[in-house]
């Protein structure tokens, strides 16, 4: 499942626990998690960061989305 980062200038105004912020290459970032889709492996491109310190933030953007809390 593919959960879209985009600018934050780009992003539609944020919602606080369904859309976390990022810091990426210098750039801050919006999960748009309202966004998200399944997309084949083969299109995905190479990483260039990992959020896994952010674990608990993105699983907190994806309860909101799923569960509404």
């Amino acid at each position: 499942m593919e959960k879209p980062l985009i600018l934050k200038a780009m992003a539609p105004i944020p919602a606080k626990r369904l859309n976390p912020s990022f810091e990426i290459e210098g750039d801050e970032h919006v999960l748009v998690t309202q966004f998200m889709s399944a997309i084949p492996v083969p299109v995905l491109k190479n990483p260039v960061t990992n959020l896994s310190a952010s674990h608990d933030e993105i699983v907190s953007a994806l309860d909101m989305a799923f569960h509404g809390f």
